[in-house]
């Protein structure tokens, strides 16, 4: 037998409960001051940085104190709306989770990305830019221009902290 919180819907005895414990929710509380769901529009995607070699050069973009006496799961979406002032140029018009990669479009060993990180403090995006190998490479992220919709879950995340620096989905 299982246990849990079953509350039915309307009209008595249901086969599907209206509120069922055992299953894992993402809330996001939207009275929340600062708000916990947030689209960013025109947001710029940092500053031509220029490649140091093994020296990783990083931005933060955006910090949001959360007011959360935990690490909450964080979702985030990049949608690019133009490159260089161009919204129909073929960079423009992607989405990305939780990070977005500057040079895949780039024959490159240099790492430049945007990317969120989260702390029991803070929610950040953060740009950095990482040349591995000495490649002349200057990041281009001042062009982009994103639209960057966020939410703030009410759900803890179960470790300290975390980033998305560098995982790819």
């Amino acid at each position: 037998m299982s246990q849990g919180i079953y509350i039915a819907g309307d009209g008595g005895r249901q086969l599907k409960p209206q509120h069922d414990s055992r299953r894992h929710r993402m809330n996001v509380n939207l009275t929340k001051d600062p708000a916990h769901l947030k689209i960013l529009d025109d947001f710029s995607g940092g500053s031509a940085l220029p490649a140091v070699f093994a020296v990783e050069q990083r931005e933060v973009l955006y910090r949001i104190e959360h007011k959360l006496p935990y690490t909450p799961e964080v979702l985030a979406y990049f949608y690019v709306k133009s490159y260089d002032g161009n919204p129909a140029h073929a960079f423009a018009g992607y989405y990305s989770g939780q990070l977005y990669v500057y040079s895949r479009f780039v024959f490159t060993f240099t790492d430049d990305q945007i990317f969120i990180e989260v702390d029991d403090k803070e929610f950040r995006i953060v740009h950095t830019l990482f040349d591995p190998v000495g490649d002349p490479y200057t990041s281009d992220a001042n062009k982009y221009i994103f639209r960057i919709k966020y939410y703030i879950l009410s759900n803890p995340a179960g470790k300290p902290s975390y980033s998305y620096q560098g995982v790819e989905f």
